[in-house]
């Protein structure tokens, strides 16, 4: 789940990319818990495996995505969606990232 890592985001996140989970990762709402698991632990995703595992395999694939489409709209507008979310992702990296909680469901 996308949270933010700190208390205070820039204005252009805190408005634009957490509706619903605003606060830090140790106050906001646990989702398993919501969904009705115990929750047992939560980690926050390293930077690396954005920046190295993730943005730096996607971004390299995009020219031959574009030419496998034939520069299509459709293509193009997703090449430049991801080219943004990297963008952004290393002007913000310090204030929002992805968690992973670990819930366990309930004995029935």
């Amino acid at each position: 789940m996308l949270v933010a890592l700190r208390r205070t985001p820039g204005v252009e996140i805190h408005l634009g990319l957490f509706p619903r989970h605003r606060q830090p990762v140790g106050e906001s709402a646990d989702p398993s818990k919501e969904a009705g698991y115990a929750p047992l632990a939560h980690f926050a995703l390293p930077e690396h495996c954005w920046t190295e595992n993730y943005f730096a395999h996607a971004s390299a694939r995009i020219p031959g995505f574009l030419e496998q489409y034939g520069y299509s709209e459709k293509a193009l507008l997703l090449a430049e969606m991801q080219k943004n979310e990297i963008a952004h992702y290393e002007k913000y990296k310090a204030y929002y990232g992805y968690v992973f909680y670990i819930g366990q469901k309930p004995e029935e």
